[in-house]
């Protein structure tokens, strides 16, 4: 499981009082269930490619003890036409389950949806092209996870305001 909480994102963005006690209260109730704490990564205000890399790191976790704890090397289940080349697909191990929990702000721009992380030196959110750039694409972040496990599950404690993008009407 991966709780994160950004409750102070940067300049441009306000803070917020709740993610940390979001996080505490489903890192909790995991605990209560029976969810062992080294099964939980808990990122308090990561930037972008901390978050990344703790979704590589489960993944990569998750792979060596698929089945019954054994490091199982998969063949790949089918291949994939890539340009004049066929390249394997990849496939996440059975048996698995990957809980992504975001307490934060989220944004949405043209149709698409972002989670907003810290943004340390990373500059301002002025407009559109920053979101884009510096926060987490909620369609990458959905892709990546059902890559990583055999299931999933998503919460984003957030909402999504929508962006618009050039003058107002």
């Amino acid at each position: 499981m991966l709780a994160v909480s950004v409750d102070d994102p940067g300049r441009g963005v306000a803070k917020l009082k709740g993610p940390p006690h979001d996080v505490e209260a489903i890192v909790a109730t995991l605990m209560e269930t029976g969810v062992s704490k080294g099964d939980i990564v808990v990122l308090d205000n990561p930037d972008r490619e901390q978050i990344e890399k703790a979704i590589d790191d489960i993944a990569q976790g998750l792979t060596r003890r698929a089945g019954d704890g054994r490091r199982v090397e998969r063949e790949p289940a089918s291949l994939v036409r890539v340009g004049l080349a066929l390249a394997p697909e990849i496939q996440a191990p059975d048996n698995t389950l990957l809980l992504f929990f975001f307490s934060g702000h989220g944004v949405q721009v043209a149709e698409k949806e972002y989670i907003i992380p810290r943004l340390a030196g990373r500059g301002d959110l002025r407009g559109p092209e920053d979101i884009e750039s510096l926060g987490v694409s909620v369609s990458w972040l959905l892709q990546r996870l059902e890559r990583a496990a055999a299931a999933s599950v998503v919460v984003l404690d957030t909402h999504f305001p929508r962006v618009t993008i050039g003058p107002p009407r």
